[in-house]
Protein backbone atom coordinates (compact mmCIF):
# COMPACT_ATOMS: atom_id res chain seq x y z
CA UNK A 1 0.00 0.00 0.00
CA UNK A 2 1.40 3.81 -0.89
CA UNK A 3 0.80 6.28 1.07
CA UNK A 4 0.73 10.15 -0.71
CA UNK A 5 1.41 13.22 1.53
CA UNK A 6 -0.62 16.31 0.61
CA UNK A 7 -0.34 20.00 1.81
CA UNK A 8 -4.37 20.23 1.84
CA UNK A 9 -6.90 18.00 3.82
CA UNK A 10 -10.62 18.12 1.89
CA UNK A 11 -12.91 15.58 3.57
CA UNK A 12 -14.40 12.76 1.61
CA UNK A 13 -11.23 13.35 -1.00
CA UNK A 14 -8.14 12.88 1.05
CA UNK A 15 -7.59 9.73 2.43
CA UNK A 16 -8.45 9.62 6.42
CA UNK A 17 -4.89 8.43 7.62
CA UNK A 18 -6.41 8.04 11.49
CA UNK A 19 -10.02 6.57 10.76
CA UNK A 20 -10.20 4.96 14.54
CA UNK A 21 -11.14 6.71 17.38
CA UNK A 22 -12.17 5.79 21.09
CA UNK A 23 -14.56 2.73 19.71
CA UNK A 24 -11.86 0.11 18.08
CA UNK A 25 -9.80 0.32 21.80
CA UNK A 26 -12.58 -0.34 23.98
CA UNK A 27 -13.88 -3.09 21.39
CA UNK A 28 -10.83 -4.82 20.95
CA UNK A 29 -10.73 -4.35 24.82
CA UNK A 30 -13.95 -6.09 25.64
CA UNK A 31 -13.26 -8.89 23.16
CA UNK A 32 -10.35 -10.05 24.38
CA UNK A 33 -11.83 -10.27 28.02
CA UNK A 34 -14.97 -11.63 26.58
CA UNK A 35 -12.75 -14.22 25.02
CA UNK A 36 -10.76 -15.22 27.83
CA UNK A 37 -14.17 -15.86 29.88
CA UNK A 38 -15.48 -18.18 27.39
CA UNK A 39 -12.31 -20.20 26.80
CA UNK A 40 -12.13 -20.57 30.56
CA UNK A 41 -15.91 -20.95 30.96
CA UNK A 42 -15.92 -23.40 27.99
CA UNK A 43 -13.17 -25.30 29.91
CA UNK A 44 -14.82 -25.59 33.36
CA UNK A 45 -18.38 -26.74 31.95
CA UNK A 46 -17.54 -30.32 31.39
CA UNK A 47 -15.50 -30.42 34.89
CA UNK A 48 -18.81 -29.20 36.33
CA UNK A 49 -20.85 -31.80 35.26
CA UNK A 50 -18.54 -34.06 36.10
CA UNK A 51 -18.89 -32.76 39.21
CA UNK A 52 -22.24 -33.35 39.72
CA UNK A 53 -23.70 -36.17 42.09
CA UNK A 54 -25.90 -38.28 40.67
CA UNK A 55 -29.06 -37.25 42.02
CA UNK A 56 -28.20 -33.54 40.80
CA UNK A 57 -27.42 -32.62 44.57
CA UNK A 58 -24.58 -29.58 45.13
CA UNK A 59 -21.58 -30.96 46.22
CA UNK A 60 -18.48 -29.00 48.02
CA UNK A 61 -15.65 -30.00 45.25
CA UNK A 62 -11.88 -28.50 44.90
CA UNK A 63 -11.27 -25.66 43.06
CA UNK A 64 -12.37 -25.66 39.67
CA UNK A 65 -12.27 -22.96 36.60
CA UNK A 66 -15.38 -20.88 36.17
CA UNK A 67 -18.25 -22.28 34.47
CA UNK A 68 -20.22 -19.22 35.31
CA UNK A 69 -18.07 -16.85 32.98
CA UNK A 70 -20.10 -17.11 29.91
CA UNK A 71 -23.29 -15.13 32.32
CA UNK A 72 -20.69 -12.38 32.10
CA UNK A 73 -19.15 -12.09 28.47
CA UNK A 74 -23.04 -12.21 27.07
CA UNK A 75 -23.26 -9.02 29.05
CA UNK A 76 -19.97 -7.57 28.07
CA UNK A 77 -20.42 -8.71 24.74
CA UNK A 78 -23.05 -5.87 24.40
CA UNK A 79 -20.07 -3.50 24.64
CA UNK A 80 -18.44 -4.55 21.93
CA UNK A 81 -21.34 -4.92 19.86
CA UNK A 82 -21.76 -1.14 21.05
CA UNK A 83 -18.57 0.33 20.52
CA UNK A 84 -18.83 -1.39 16.97
CA UNK A 85 -21.72 0.38 15.81
CA UNK A 86 -21.09 3.62 17.31
CA UNK A 87 -17.82 3.33 14.84
CA UNK A 88 -19.98 2.89 11.88
CA UNK A 89 -20.42 5.84 9.83
CA UNK A 90 -23.13 4.41 7.85
CA UNK A 91 -25.17 2.75 10.90
CA UNK A 92 -28.06 2.09 8.71
CA UNK A 93 -26.53 0.06 6.71
CA UNK A 94 -24.81 -1.93 9.11
CA UNK A 95 -26.61 -5.48 7.73
CA UNK A 96 -25.19 -5.54 4.16
CA UNK A 97 -21.98 -6.83 6.25
CA UNK A 98 -24.47 -9.67 6.76
CA UNK A 99 -25.09 -10.13 2.95
CA UNK A 100 -21.66 -11.53 2.41
CA UNK A 101 -18.71 -13.64 3.05
CA UNK A 102 -15.45 -12.57 2.14
CA UNK A 103 -13.07 -15.86 2.74
CA UNK A 104 -10.18 -13.58 2.21
CA UNK A 105 -11.67 -10.46 4.37
CA UNK A 106 -10.09 -11.20 8.12
CA UNK A 107 -13.36 -8.33 8.88
CA UNK A 108 -15.51 -10.18 7.29
CA UNK A 109 -14.48 -13.64 8.99
CA UNK A 110 -15.00 -11.33 12.42
CA UNK A 111 -18.52 -9.83 11.23
CA UNK A 112 -19.89 -13.31 11.23
CA UNK A 113 -18.16 -14.97 13.80
CA UNK A 114 -19.63 -12.30 16.32
CA UNK A 115 -22.61 -13.02 15.33
CA UNK A 116 -22.26 -16.98 16.24
CA UNK A 117 -20.26 -16.06 19.39
CA UNK A 118 -23.71 -14.03 20.49
CA UNK A 119 -25.65 -17.17 19.61
CA UNK A 120 -23.77 -19.56 21.69
CA UNK A 121 -23.45 -16.80 24.76
CA UNK A 122 -26.99 -16.77 24.59
CA UNK A 123 -27.70 -20.66 24.34
CA UNK A 124 -25.18 -21.36 27.48
CA UNK A 125 -26.54 -18.32 29.01
CA UNK A 126 -29.95 -20.14 29.21
CA UNK A 127 -28.79 -23.37 30.31
CA UNK A 128 -28.71 -21.56 33.43
CA UNK A 129 -32.21 -20.22 33.49
CA UNK A 130 -33.88 -23.24 35.89
CA UNK A 131 -31.25 -22.66 38.32
CA UNK A 132 -31.10 -18.97 38.51
CA UNK A 133 -34.22 -18.12 37.23
CA UNK A 134 -36.43 -20.22 38.37
CA UNK A 135 -39.48 -18.34 38.20
CA UNK A 136 -38.58 -17.26 34.68
CA UNK A 137 -38.82 -20.47 33.22
CA UNK A 138 -42.18 -21.11 35.09
CA UNK A 139 -43.45 -17.76 33.52
CA UNK A 140 -41.95 -18.73 30.29
CA UNK A 141 -43.08 -22.53 29.71
CA UNK A 142 -41.60 -22.51 26.23
CA UNK A 143 -38.35 -20.71 26.88
CA UNK A 144 -38.16 -23.00 30.37
CA UNK A 145 -38.36 -26.21 28.22
CA UNK A 146 -35.48 -25.32 25.84
CA UNK A 147 -33.41 -24.30 28.60
CA UNK A 148 -33.87 -27.55 29.92
CA UNK A 149 -32.84 -29.24 26.74
CA UNK A 150 -29.85 -27.13 26.37
CA UNK A 151 -28.75 -28.02 29.87
CA UNK A 152 -28.45 -31.88 29.18
CA UNK A 153 -24.77 -33.37 28.86
CA UNK A 154 -23.84 -33.79 26.15
CA UNK A 155 -25.40 -30.25 24.63
CA UNK A 156 -23.45 -28.57 27.63
CA UNK A 157 -20.24 -30.32 26.45
CA UNK A 158 -21.30 -29.26 22.97
CA UNK A 159 -21.76 -25.80 23.84
CA UNK A 160 -18.63 -25.51 25.84
CA UNK A 161 -16.46 -26.52 22.81
CA UNK A 162 -17.85 -24.05 20.73
CA UNK A 163 -16.95 -21.56 23.20
CA UNK A 164 -13.73 -22.09 23.28
CA UNK A 165 -13.16 -22.89 19.95
CA UNK A 166 -15.63 -20.01 18.50
CA UNK A 167 -13.81 -17.57 20.67
CA UNK A 168 -10.30 -18.60 20.26
CA UNK A 169 -10.70 -18.33 16.75
CA UNK A 170 -12.31 -14.76 17.07
CA UNK A 171 -9.95 -13.62 19.31
CA UNK A 172 -6.64 -14.19 16.70
CA UNK A 173 -9.20 -13.43 14.10
CA UNK A 174 -8.61 -9.51 15.71
CA UNK A 175 -5.31 -9.90 16.29
CA UNK A 176 -5.20 -10.86 12.46
CA UNK A 177 -6.96 -8.35 11.18
CA UNK A 178 -4.16 -5.58 12.41
CA UNK A 179 -1.05 -8.05 11.82
CA UNK A 180 -1.97 -8.51 8.13
CA UNK A 181 -1.79 -4.37 7.48
CA UNK A 182 1.53 -3.86 5.95
CA UNK A 183 0.46 -0.12 5.62
CA UNK A 184 0.73 0.12 9.98
CA UNK A 185 4.55 -1.30 10.30
CA UNK A 186 3.58 -1.04 13.97
CA UNK A 187 0.62 -3.59 13.61
CA UNK A 188 2.62 -5.63 11.18
CA UNK A 189 3.63 -8.95 13.08
CA UNK A 190 2.33 -12.19 14.30
CA UNK A 191 2.63 -11.30 18.28
CA UNK A 192 -0.65 -9.05 18.22
CA UNK A 193 -2.78 -12.01 18.22
CA UNK A 194 -1.36 -14.14 20.70
CA UNK A 195 -0.44 -10.86 23.36
CA UNK A 196 -4.28 -10.00 22.80
CA UNK A 197 -5.57 -13.63 23.40
CA UNK A 198 -2.80 -13.62 26.96
CA UNK A 199 -4.02 -10.25 28.01
CA UNK A 200 -8.10 -11.56 27.73
CA UNK A 201 -7.79 -14.28 29.52
CA UNK A 202 -5.70 -12.33 32.41
CA UNK A 203 -8.50 -9.93 32.33
CA UNK A 204 -11.14 -12.28 32.32
CA UNK A 205 -9.63 -13.84 35.85
CA UNK A 206 -9.13 -10.72 36.75
CA UNK A 207 -12.76 -10.02 36.85
CA UNK A 208 -13.74 -13.49 38.25
CA UNK A 209 -11.76 -13.04 41.05
CA UNK A 210 -13.54 -10.19 43.19
CA UNK A 211 -16.47 -11.82 42.77
CA UNK A 212 -16.03 -15.52 43.83
CA UNK A 213 -14.14 -14.01 46.94
CA UNK A 214 -16.52 -11.34 48.42
CA UNK A 215 -20.01 -12.66 47.12
CA UNK A 216 -21.64 -14.94 49.28
CA UNK A 217 -23.28 -18.07 47.85
CA UNK A 218 -26.60 -17.97 48.84
CA UNK A 219 -28.35 -21.13 49.65
CA UNK A 220 -31.39 -20.97 47.07
CA UNK A 221 -31.83 -18.86 44.04
CA UNK A 222 -33.09 -15.75 44.34
CA UNK A 223 -36.71 -14.80 43.14
CA UNK A 224 -35.96 -11.75 41.51
CA UNK A 225 -34.45 -10.39 38.51
CA UNK A 226 -30.90 -8.99 39.62
CA UNK A 227 -30.78 -11.49 42.56
CA UNK A 228 -30.43 -14.28 39.95
CA UNK A 229 -27.86 -12.45 37.95
CA UNK A 230 -25.62 -12.24 41.18
CA UNK A 231 -26.57 -15.95 41.52
CA UNK A 232 -25.41 -16.76 38.11
CA UNK A 233 -22.11 -14.83 38.62
CA UNK A 234 -21.38 -16.72 41.74
CA UNK A 235 -22.72 -20.11 41.62
CA UNK A 236 -20.38 -22.11 39.18
CA UNK A 237 -23.29 -23.49 37.37
CA UNK A 238 -26.31 -25.97 38.33
CA UNK A 239 -25.37 -28.57 40.99
CA UNK A 240 -21.53 -27.35 41.77
CA UNK A 241 -21.01 -25.53 44.87
CA UNK A 242 -18.64 -22.73 44.56
CA UNK A 243 -15.00 -23.85 46.66
CA UNK A 244 -13.98 -21.21 49.22
CA UNK A 245 -10.31 -21.37 47.76
CA UNK A 246 -12.61 -20.34 44.04
CA UNK A 247 -11.56 -16.08 44.38
CA UNK A 248 -7.70 -17.57 45.13
CA UNK A 249 -7.24 -19.68 41.99
CA UNK A 250 -8.86 -17.35 39.64
CA UNK A 251 -6.36 -14.79 40.78
CA UNK A 252 -3.27 -17.03 40.41
CA UNK A 253 -4.85 -17.32 36.98
CA UNK A 254 -4.56 -14.03 36.27
CA UNK A 255 -1.21 -13.42 37.49
CA UNK A 256 -0.19 -16.23 35.30
CA UNK A 257 -1.97 -14.98 32.06
CA UNK A 258 -0.18 -11.62 33.19
CA UNK A 259 3.50 -13.11 32.81
CA UNK A 260 2.45 -14.59 29.95
CA UNK A 261 1.50 -11.27 28.21
CA UNK A 262 4.73 -9.43 29.65
CA UNK A 263 6.27 -12.16 27.79
CA UNK A 264 4.80 -11.60 24.43
CA UNK A 265 5.22 -7.62 25.06
CA UNK A 266 8.87 -8.22 25.15
CA UNK A 267 8.95 -10.15 21.97
CA UNK A 268 6.46 -7.93 20.37
CA UNK A 269 9.16 -5.06 21.07
CA UNK A 270 12.15 -7.51 20.21
CA UNK A 271 10.13 -7.92 16.48
CA UNK A 272 9.54 -4.51 15.86
CA UNK A 273 12.86 -3.04 16.86
CA UNK A 274 14.69 -6.40 14.30
CA UNK A 275 12.77 -5.55 12.21
CA UNK A 276 12.78 -3.16 8.77
CA UNK A 277 12.98 0.03 8.54
CA UNK A 278 9.70 0.98 8.75
CA UNK A 279 9.37 -1.03 12.18
CA UNK A 280 11.92 0.27 13.77
CA UNK A 281 10.37 3.65 13.16
CA UNK A 282 7.13 2.82 14.11
CA UNK A 283 8.50 1.69 17.40
CA UNK A 284 9.95 4.99 17.91
CA UNK A 285 6.46 6.00 18.43
CA UNK A 286 6.11 3.65 21.65
CA UNK A 287 9.31 4.32 23.30
CA UNK A 288 10.09 7.65 22.85
CA UNK A 289 7.05 9.78 20.77
CA UNK A 290 4.12 10.78 21.29
CA UNK A 291 2.65 7.21 23.18
CA UNK A 292 6.00 7.16 25.46
CA UNK A 293 4.47 8.32 28.39
CA UNK A 294 1.06 5.91 28.31
CA UNK A 295 3.03 2.82 26.64
CA UNK A 296 5.88 3.10 29.77
CA UNK A 297 4.18 4.41 32.60
CA UNK A 298 0.20 2.86 31.66
CA UNK A 299 0.92 -0.11 30.06
CA UNK A 300 4.58 -1.26 31.26
CA UNK A 301 4.31 -0.04 34.70
CA UNK A 302 0.76 0.22 36.11
CA UNK A 303 -0.39 -2.57 33.81
CA UNK A 304 1.96 -5.13 34.09
CA UNK A 305 5.13 -4.40 36.22
CA UNK A 306 3.11 -3.28 39.67
CA UNK A 307 0.38 -5.62 39.21
CA UNK A 308 2.82 -8.96 39.18
CA UNK A 309 4.69 -7.52 41.56
CA UNK A 310 1.48 -6.85 44.12
CA UNK A 311 0.10 -10.10 42.98
CA UNK A 312 3.32 -12.28 43.71
CA UNK A 313 3.30 -10.72 47.52
CA UNK A 314 -0.67 -11.21 48.04
CA UNK A 315 0.06 -14.06 50.34
CA UNK A 316 1.74 -11.06 52.87
CA UNK A 317 -0.69 -8.52 51.91
CA UNK A 318 -3.85 -9.91 50.69
CA UNK A 319 -5.51 -6.44 50.41
CA UNK A 320 -3.37 -5.40 47.90
CA UNK A 321 -4.58 -8.21 45.47
CA UNK A 322 -7.77 -6.24 44.37
CA UNK A 323 -5.88 -2.99 43.47
CA UNK A 324 -3.38 -5.41 41.31
CA UNK A 325 -6.27 -6.91 39.47
CA UNK A 326 -7.86 -3.36 38.70
CA UNK A 327 -4.22 -2.14 37.48
CA UNK A 328 -4.12 -5.19 35.50
CA UNK A 329 -7.53 -4.35 33.25
CA UNK A 330 -6.53 -1.32 33.52
CA UNK A 331 -3.27 -1.71 31.28
CA UNK A 332 -5.15 -3.89 29.46
CA UNK A 333 -7.62 -1.16 27.92
CA UNK A 334 -4.27 1.38 28.06
CA UNK A 335 -2.79 -1.54 25.95
CA UNK A 336 -5.41 -1.17 23.19
CA UNK A 337 -5.75 2.42 23.37
CA UNK A 338 -1.48 2.42 22.35
CA UNK A 339 -1.68 -0.08 19.76
CA UNK A 340 -4.25 0.82 17.90
CA UNK A 341 -3.58 4.94 18.21
CA UNK A 342 0.53 4.51 17.34
CA UNK A 343 -0.37 2.26 14.79
CA UNK A 344 -2.88 4.12 12.77
CA UNK A 345 0.85 6.84 13.13
CA UNK A 346 2.93 4.59 11.57
CA UNK A 347 4.04 4.85 8.07
CA UNK A 348 6.29 3.04 5.73
CA UNK A 349 9.32 4.60 5.51
CA UNK A 350 10.50 5.07 2.03
CA UNK A 351 13.52 6.60 1.77
CA UNK A 352 17.24 5.33 3.23
CA UNK A 353 17.69 9.06 5.14
CA UNK A 354 14.24 8.07 7.27
CA UNK A 355 15.14 4.90 7.95
CA UNK A 356 19.10 5.79 9.11
CA UNK A 357 17.34 8.30 11.41
CA UNK A 358 15.00 5.86 12.82
CA UNK A 359 18.01 3.16 13.32
CA UNK A 360 20.36 5.90 14.75
CA UNK A 361 17.76 7.04 17.57
CA UNK A 362 17.50 3.13 18.91
CA UNK A 363 20.87 3.01 19.02
CA UNK A 364 21.13 0.33 16.34
CA UNK A 365 24.13 0.17 14.27
CA UNK A 366 25.74 -1.69 11.22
Amino acid sequence: MRELIVNRVQPEVDPTLRAWLWEIPVDLFFAAVVSGLMILGGLALPQALRQRTPDEAPRQAPPALPPQAPLLAFGLVHICLLALFLDLSHKLYVWNLYLTLQPTSPMSWGSWMLTLVYVVLMATVLTTLPSHWPWAARLLPAVGRLAAWLARASRVRALAWANVVLRTGLAICTGVLLATMVARPLWNTMVLPPLFLASGLAGAAALLAPGARFLPQPAQAPSSLIGGLINGLVVPASGVARAASDGALYTRLALVFLVVQAILLLLFVLGLASGSASQIAALRILLTGAFAALFWVGVVALGVVLPIALLTVRSRLPALAPVALVLLLAGGLALRFVIVDAGQMSRLVQSVGPALGALGALGVSG
